[in-house]
């Protein structure tokens, strides 16, 4: 067993080594979009489209670590209802070769709620949540008939992520007691991370240096 676990090891570090999208030291900011949906959690037909852009920055602790922080402009609408927020996700990110699956946390600020949405007395529109992601740099790849390829410098990410709290508001003429709406947001949505800071560190040709080494 002690053996197995030894190879496996093995193959893993040789796997990050030759293949790695960054290596410990390495940083990268630049611009990042994405389109999703956001949904109550207890009743996933009512959803509402988003689509946001902003900032990233990210710094490679380990060889198989990094951090990332984001900051992005969120519009959110279901046509008739429209929504304005400001996201601040952070990221703790586990490496394997091209790829990496992290964990973190968003605070979500609503800068401009729906007209007739206000904030009632004990509630919020705004809201922390967990957050999971997952990412890829893939080149060139092939499956079946179809044929996939990013373009070098970009980075395409799926995240998902739930509401730590309730968002509660009100309507013009309920009461706070009768008439407030509570719900907990649930988000998935595809993003596009743009590195351009490679024009300035060139920290990927640095990490294919050091592993050529």
């Amino acid at each position: 067993m002690k053996k197995q676990v030894l190879f496996f090891a093995m193959l893993f570090s040789i796997s990050t080594l030759f293949s790695q999208g960054y290596s410990k030291g390495d940083w990268q900011f630049g611009p990042v979009l994405s389109v999703g949906t956001n949904m109550d959690i207890s009743e996933f037909g009512s959803w509402k489209l988003s689509i946001g852009g902003g900032l990233f920055y990210n710094y490679a602790f380990t060889d198989v670590t990094c951090g990332i922080l984001e900051a992005k402009y969120e519009f959110r609408t279901d046509i008739e209802n429209h929504f304005q927020y400001i996201n601040i996700p952070a990221l703790v990110c586990f490496q394997f070769n091209n790829q990496y699956l992290g964990f973190g946390a968003q605070y979500s600020y609503c800068i401009s709620p729906a007209k007739h949405y206000f904030e009632v007395p004990g509630g919020t529109l705004n809201y922390p949540s967990a957050i999971i992601e997952y990412s890829y740099i893939s080149h060139y790849s092939r499956s079946g008939n179809f044929v996939y390829y990013i373009p070098e410098g970009f980075r395409a990410i799926v995240r998902v992520g739930c509401s730590l709290t309730e968002i509660a508001y009100g309507l013009p003429g309920d009461s706070f007691h009768s008439g407030s709406y509570k719900y907990r947001p649930f988000f998935l949505e595809t993003t596009l991370r743009f590195d351009i800071g490679k024009y300035f560190g060139n920290n990927t040709q640095k990490a294919k240096k050091r592993r050529r080494k």
